[in-house]
């Protein structure tokens, strides 16, 4: 198999370091059968490159490749291979195909081969092929890492390999794929803060891949499945220690579905009548539909996971009595339910609620009498979401008042986006100094602009006004949105529990061990208020620990490993294609929104998915940036003429690699 991969290795001089290194590098890939064709860069034709699956670059080549671009590729290949965005250092765009690997010594070397790489690259992109990217030194070979967005994402998710199915049509595996390292796709499909797209390659071009469109169409799929195949969850137990998981919400359900799927018996303890907490309680149905929510909770409870309802421990039940009931491991994860306050005054007037409270009235069907003009305080999501839904409920003026300027609040950048195009007035960098009243109702909110501000050790904030900006918001409901923290009364006479300054639970940062025995500690309730995605990772990393304690062995964090995905099928799509796969985000108009709660975005048809899909770079191999590496000094000193050992070494380096891509049959040509 080793003498299918096609492989060409460039050199700069023929007495030089890169020639030495090239004659290495051949030595080690004929040693796995791999016959690679060696020339120097200046003789090298280029045309044809795209029939190679790995192409080797020494240094010097820089000085060769755009003269030679200019010889050989027409203008309009030429231009292509100047994109904005392309800086000494960055790493290549990858997609399945050819992968650039430099031999050179860093100081000259990797300054010339890098910018070359980009060249080839781009002109393989522009007429229509794949291309990735990884480099090779003399006297270190760099490996292999996460693509930027799945290094990411808090829970791991394999994206390029997910989207790499959908491109393909291959829906099933999809979401196989997403549900392997995410228990709850439908929910993070429509509410994660998607860090993915924040760094995605795309978008430093352009528009970034539309990850979580993406992975809501694939969820979508799944639900739509009468008699579905995937049957994607079935947990077995094997084991005899009890686990009790106390609150439903996502870190307490991810800690639950990890636990179980390693054998443990897992009850899930919820005080509210429905499981899901905050998700439930929290977050109105236009961002997250009520049955997204219930489907992924019944997978759950479909693969045997228990979920007690109704049941408040602290009141209906105590810690040590679920531990007298002979659960070895408790996992407290009920999040943060309990609103706080201004500590200003007129708080206590009628009209003044608080956001979480309002939330979760509307969530379980409540009817509520909300004024004309509702001024809602914070600039967080819970207050963005209640500015959005008495919208929903008739109000005519809505004005969101926050300390924070537009570009720090810590909602949603859409979502605050999307409450502007409603007609929702934002306030920013305003500070609340008192809430006005006229015979006990609230008539008004009194403002100052803020010229800065900063939380002490509490949470609380301190703020400095500026003279002479005070003003008065007329309103008749305010909504107090300003931050959560936990309801602490189940730990009460708990020995060994520590609460923190900001009245959230002490838990070690590695294993979320509390100060008392077998108790453990996850998602909002240790850290505060926090994104889904963000208590998803720590219930799975929780999950780890307490698995390792009731084993008796120590828990290490231990570094993720990455394994490239590269047997989807390539998909084949030029430039003039590319061009047209940019599919926008379809959402109702704001007059088909405004008075109801229904879903705003409609998602993607099954051609804009694949549309989608197909602008993925397909980052699945990384390097480390050799910027990084050099500063680190984890390079080493390669300044001088490589001795017999370094080509040695260089030698076993190029024969390791070669056994790594004979296992990848993407990168055997007859596959393409």
């Amino acid at each position: 198999m080793g003498s299918e991969i096609k492989a060409l290795i460039l050199y700069h001089t023929e007495t030089g370091n890169t020639e030495k290194a090239a004659y290495a590098i051949q030595k080690g890939l004929e040693r796995e059968n791999i016959h690679p064709v060696v020339q120097r860069i200046s003789e090298a034709p280029f045309t044809g490159l795209q029939d190679y699956d790995v192409i080797f670059l020494g240094s010097g080549v820089g000085h060769w490749i755009p003269p030679m671009a200019m010889q050989n590729w027409t203008w309009d290949a030429l231009d292509y291979c100047r994109p904005e965005g392309y800086e000494l250092g960055m790493q290549l765009p990858a997609k399945n195909g050819v992968v650039f690997i430099t031999h050179a010594g860093p100081h000259t070397g990797i300054n010339e081969a890098i910018p070359a790489a980009k060249y080839l690259g781009c002109f393989l992109e522009h007429i229509g092929f794949a291309v990735r990217a990884e480099w090779y030194t003399i006297g270190e070979f760099i490996g292999i890492k996460f693509p930027p967005c799945q290094d990411a994402c808090p829970i791991n998710q394999d994206i390029p390999l997910y989207i790499a199915h959908i491109a393909n049509g291959q829906l099933e595996d999809a979401i196989k794929v997403i549900r392997k390292e995410n228990p709850l796709p439908g929910i993070c499909a429509h509410v994660c803060t998607h860090p993915c797209e924040n760094k995605c390659e795309a978008g430093k071009t352009g528009r970034p891949i539309a990850i979580r469109a993406l992975k809501c169409f694939a969820a979508n799929y799944e639900s739509r499945i009468k008699e579905s195949t995937i049957n994607p969850y079935h947990y077995t137990v094997n084991k005899d220690e009890k686990v009790a998981v106390i609150g439903s919400g996502p870190a307490g359900l991810t800690a639950a579905h990890y636990l179980s799927m390693m054998g443990y018996p897992v009850t899930v303890f919820e005080a509210l009548p429905v499981a899901g907490g905050m998700l439930a309680m929290g977050i109105p149905g236009y961002r997250l539909p009520k049955e997204v929510l219930e489907r992924d909770i019944h997978v759950l409870k479909e693969a045997g996971l228990e979920i007690r309802l109704n049941t408040r421990i602290g009141k209906d039940l105590s810690i040590q009595e679920l531990q007298r009931d002979g659960y070895k491991a408790i996992v407290i994860a009920s999040g943060c339910h309990k609103s706080r306050s201004l500590g200003i005054g007129g708080e206590d007037l009628e009209g003044v609620i608080h956001g979480l409270w309002f939330l979760s009235k509307i969530n379980t069907g409540r009817e509520l009498s909300i004024g004309d003009t509702v001024v809602v305080i914070g600039g967080g999501n819970v207050a963005i979401d209640s500015a959005r839904s008495v919208l929903r409920l008739g109000a005519r003026e809505v004005g969101v008042v926050c300390l924070e300027d537009e570009g720090s609040m810590p909602a949603q950048s859409e979502e605050v986006d999307s409450a502007r195009e409603e007609g929702i007035s934002i306030y920013n960098s305003t500070h609340c100094t008192r809430i006005v009243g006229e015979n006990g109702h609230v008539c008004g909110v009194e403002c100052a602009k803020v010229s800065s501000f900063e939380f002490d050790e509490r949470g609380k904030p301190e703020v400095r006004s500026i003279d002479g900006s005070a003003n008065t918001l007329t309103c008749d409901t305010v909504i107090i949105a300003v931050g959560q923290q936990p309801e602490l009364d189940l730990v009460d006479r708990l020995g060994g529990i520590k609460v923190s300054r900001k009245h959230t639970l002490e838990a070690d940062q590695i294993t979320f061990e509390t100060g008392s025995e077998a108790v453990f500690a996850a998602g909002d309730v240790v850290t505060g208020p926090a994104t889904v995605i963000d208590a998803m990772a720590i219930g799975k990393e929780i999950s780890k620990s307490i698995d390792c304690y009731l084993r008796g062995e120590q828990y290490k964090k231990r570094e993720r490993t990455f394994d490239p995905a590269l047997h989807v099928k390539r998909v084949h799509i030029g430039k003039v294609e590319r061009a047209k796969l940019w599919p926008e985000i379809q959402r109702y108009p704001v007059e088909a929104r405004i008075n109801n709660f229904n879903e705003i975005e409609v998602g993607f048809t099954p051609k804009m998915a694949t549309m989608e899909a197909l602008r993925c770079l397909k980052c699945d191999l990384q390097s480390i940036r050799y910027e990084e590496l050099r500063r680190t000094g984890e390079l080493g000193d390669t300044t001088g003429r490589p001795s017999e050992t370094d080509l040695a070494e260089l030698e076993n380096k190029a024969a390791s690699f070669a056994r790594w891509i004979v296992r990848e049959t993407q990168f055997i040509s007859n596959s393409r």
